[in-house]
């Protein structure tokens, strides 16, 4: 989850100051179209110290870059909202300086002490999974707790020129939640690839002295108990409505074929056809993964579906890319994480 350190550094930024000024601005991308550098969502934070972040680069991001400093400067409250044409042709609108062609809308907020509240609960949020959402409008932000009633993750509505609103979900829910069960050198290098990502990560392990995953400091969350244990977490989650089966991603690289067994087994049985994960991913040879559809088929439960389950599974894991080293098999399973995900 990318993004969670920017709420961390606001956090921080303001927590400690006694007085009332503005201190930063911070910038969303409310809306785009065409190929515009900065994408729905992006997001942006200037402060005397440094910029963090980008909402698209270039000579656009310069130009916003210096207007923040100047309200910084000046103490200047105001939001903003602009339509920044990617075009140096076009004979209307506001040329953004680059010629990618596109546009994309932007939202900047100068901030002070006052959303330390707002921010703690925006952290906070990343590890509820309580579906709630930031609105921002011309009177300023806000969140939300209530479940959204907008399908995506991002929703702008309105003109510039008149009433706009910008919704954004957050908490655990809006995100791509990826669960890894096995937190040895493999989970380990996956979740170190995975948090330069926009992804909340789980890692699960069943051995209580594995110090790998002890010591993991990428993942958000870190569960040592059975893998059916979790497993159970997950499927009464999706049951619950507490999560979105689509959002969920399942990485199976454990130490051994019978925990493999172990997690697939529990997973068949307890999912039903429209709860599947968005991905299912195993490790292994080609030689172990048949071993474990067979035991799967003479074992599991003949009312399960075997055959749709097994054709959900990406397997051996990862795009070939003749991976060799544990940090490039991270790599491997990451792009096919980014792959699936961004499918249809």
């Amino acid at each position: 989850m990318k993004y969670l350190d920017l709420w961390t550094l606001i956090r921080d930024e303001i927590r400690d100051i006694d007085h009332d000024n503005i201190i930063g601005v911070l910038h969303f991308v409310v809306d785009h179209s065409g190929s515009s550098p900065g994408k729905q969502g992006f997001k942006m934070l200037v402060l005397n110290s440094g910029i963090h972040s980008s909402i698209g680069g270039g000579i656009m991001e310069y130009n916003i870059v210096e207007k923040s400093k100047e309200k910084i400067k000046n103490n200047l409250s105001k939001i903003t909202i602009q339509e920044l044409l990617h075009d140096d042709k076009s004979d209307s609108g506001e040329k953004s300086g680059l010629v990618c062609s596109g546009k994309q809308i932007v939202v900047g907020i100068p901030f002070n002490r006052s959303i330390l509240d707002l921010v703690n609960k925006i952290i906070h949020s990343y590890n509820e999974s309580t579906a709630i959402y930031l609105e921002i409008t011309r009177k300023g932000i806000e969140i939300r707790d209530k479940k959204p009633e907008f399908s995506s993750k991002f929703n702008f509505e309105g003109s510039i020129n008149e009433n706009w609103i910008y919704q954004e979900k957050i908490g655990k829910s809006a995100f791509n939640l990826v669960y890894v069960f096995g937190g040895g050198h493999v989970g380990e290098a996956l979740t170190r690839q995975l948090s330069l990502l926009d992804y909340h990560i789980t890692v699960c392990d069943n051995r209580t002295d594995l110090l790998q995953i002890r010591e993991n400091k990428y993942a958000h969350e870190i569960k040592i108990q059975a893998y059916k244990e979790t497993v159970e977490e997950i499927i009464s989650d999706i049951d619950s409505e507490k999560l979105d089966a689509s959002n969920i991603s399942i990485v199976i690289v454990t130490a051994a074929i019978g925990t493999d067994y172990e997690v697939l087994s529990h997973l068949m049985v307890n999912l039903k056809i429209d709860t599947y994960p968005k991905y299912i991913g195993l490790m292994g040879s080609t030689t172990k993964i048949s071993k474990l559809y067979n035991r799967l088929r003479n074992e599991g439960d003949p009312d399960h579906d075997y055959g749709t389950f097994i054709g959900r599974i990406y397997a051996p894991i990862g795009l070939e890319i003749n991976s060799g080293s544990v940090e490039e098999i991270a790599v491997s399973i990451a792009a096919q994480l980014i792959k699936v995900n961004n499918e249809d």
